[in-house]
């Protein structure tokens, strides 16, 4: 796969050692660009334009996932962009939750929730289905990939 055709991941989470996590689960297979917060999210979405965005749910000062979903998909140069979320609030809060939960709640749906921990694996597994692509670890693409 020539480096042009490699998809671009924004990865959103305050939790440093997660986003860690994620950005070099992601980072195997696809360039990742890394933010720790709603606001930078935004602010990055409309500058790079990433093929898809991995969200957590719960961050800080008034800017959480719900927050910076629903103004993503207000806004005309984001409204198009998949939106992952990721959170463990589900499991720790004992509630259901997930992509029907968020539509009837706001609206509108991400195109996967995912339930934090979660494996690489099934991480590069929902991205690779969301973008339209064979997953990664069946075509053996666990390799370095640059980071944006």
């Amino acid at each position: 796969m020539a480096k042009a055709d490699i998809k671009t991941v924004l990865v959103v989470d305050d939790d440093a050692e997660y986003l860690n996590f994620l950005c070099i689960a992601i980072g195997t297979v696809y360039k990742v660009i890394s933010v720790n917060n709603g606001e930078a999210a935004l602010q990055v979405a409309m500058a790079k334009k990433p093929d898809l965005i991995m969200l957590d749910v719960l961050m800080p000062d008034g800017q959480d996932g719900f927050t910076t979903f629903i103004a993503l998909r207000n806004d005309s140069r984001t409204s198009k962009i998949p939106v992952i979320m990721l959170s463990s609030v589900g499991r720790i809060m004992d509630l259901p939750f997930g992509r029907q939960s968020m539509k009837d709640y706001l609206g509108s749906a991400p195109a996967a929730f995912i339930e934090k921990p979660v494996t690489p694996e099934r991480l590069l597994s929902e991205i690779g289905h969301v973008l339209g692509e064979e997953s990664p670890a069946r075509k053996g693409a666990l390799k370095k990939s640059p980071r944006a």
